[in-house]
């Protein structure tokens, strides 16, 4: 008898302390979920934590509700995770085969490997997450098909120098609303095809050395609400390398930029309000100049005469009279693309409440500049003056 209560005791503290076999917590998708890319799969709620032992299983589209699972041979090409929280990217959910991938606001916090089997994968939105950097293996193994990659509103403050190394194929980099204070050189170097990169509202103070130089097919490069202080052309243009030949835009407003010598990168639309800008130097291949709020008393090109501007915006400069702009101006009138220049509330040295309006308009070979001056208290008053005097002259003669 006693044996038996021994025995049975063993049997019972084997079974309470024993590891039980945890249960897999299945997560479901919307069963409205076509499945289409104009309708993406939802998954609602899902909750992942790194103990988890989980599956996803959903229903396949138009089948009457019968349950897909990993061995259907159905892709669902649009998923998308709402009110939910995960640490990692899940990975079996790339056993759908996806192509693009919403996880916004899931609590991310790191790459990870999950990536590996996200063979089909051309957009991933990760952004408003809580990932703090990219290493150089957070993309590690086999992403070829990814175009378009999206992090914006994260925490990342560090990007490794080979942190993009596998991912050959991108096109559009968002990285906005992060908090990165410096780039390694070379970091953008492995995207070849790279179109758009977004790397607005960031804490940038400097651009390194050869940045952008190799992405030859960049046409947009957002750099506004930074903390940069100087733009060098090393940062866009390298002679051993191709010049950017397909770049439309470069924004750089809300920075603190003083100067702006950039005269061999070749962008016809450059944004450059509100920063402490004095001096621009640039290509005769700018179009479209818009660099208003700022202290600028000087715009050159490296070739005036074949200057090809058809737009200048400087509203709120440091223009003390427009002979600042007069050697510009002698040039751009024989140029009848130009459509206008305008050179709006600029006050002059000690009298911060004048303003010069300056308007270039072309029709054809028709040229006409018209300047329009607002005075402020004093000068209204002797203007005014001036006018009643002149008009009571003019009231004798007529009497007489």
């Amino acid at each position: 008898m006693r044996t038996e209560c021994v025995v049975v005791g063993i049997v019972y503290m084997y079974m309470a302390y024993a590891p039980q076999a945890q249960s897999v917590i299945t997560f479901h998708c919307n069963s409205r979920s076509t499945g289409k890319y104009d309708e993406p799969t939802i998954f609602d709620s899902v909750f992942i934590t790194p103990e988890t032992v989980y599956s996803f299983e959903c229903p396949a589209d138009g089948d009457n509700g019968r349950v897909l699972s990993y061995e259907d041979d159905i892709e669902h090409d649009n998923i998308k995770f709402v009110n939910s929280v995960m640490a990692e990217i899940p990975s079996q959910i790339f056993l759908f085969s996806p192509r693009n991938l919403s996880l916004v606001q899931c609590g991310i916090k790191r790459m990870n490997r999950s990536l590996e089997y996200a063979y089909e994968l051309s957009e991933l939105n990760l952004a408003q997450n809580n990932i703090t950097e990219l290493t150089n293996d957070a993309f590690d193994h086999h992403y070829r098909p990814l175009l378009t990659l999206n992090l914006t509103a994260n925490s990342i403050s560090v990007i490794e120098s080979f942190a993009f190394v596998f991912l050959p194929s991108l096109t559009v980099l968002l990285l906005a609303q992060n908090k990165l204070q410096t780039l390694p050189g070379n970091v953008f170097t492995p995207l070849t095809v790279l179109s758009t990169i977004n790397l607005a509202s960031n804490e940038l103070r400097v651009l390194e050395e050869g940045l952008f130089s190799t992405n030859a097919h960049l046409t947009t490069i957002q750099l506004q609400n930074n903390q940069i202080n100087t733009v060098d052309e090393n940062v866009f243009y390298n002679e051993a390398d191709s010049q950017l030949s397909s770049l439309e835009y470069i924004i750089l407003s809300d920075n603190n930029i003083t100067e702006i010598n950039i005269p061999n990168v070749r962008v016809p639309n450059l944004i450059l309000n509100n920063n402490r800008i004095t001096h621009i130097h640039i290509s005769s291949k700018v179009h479209y100049l818009q660099a208003e709020n700022n202290r600028i008393s000087s715009i050159t090109f490296d070739n005036v005469s074949e200057a090809e501007l058809q737009q200048l915006k400087l509203k709120n400069n440091s223009i003390s009279s427009l002979d600042v702009h007069t050697a510009t101006l002698d040039v751009l009138k024989n140029q009848t693309h130009v459509k206008g220049v305008y050179c709006i509330e600029n006050p002059h040295k000690g009298h911060s409440n004048d303003w010069i309006v300056a308007v270039l308009l072309v029709n054809g070979l028709m040229l006409s500049l018209l300047f329009v001056s607002l005075y402020n208290k004093y000068y209204r008053s002797r203007t005014v003056q001036r006018n009643q005097k002149e008009n009571s002259g003019l009231t004798t003669i007529v009497d007489h």
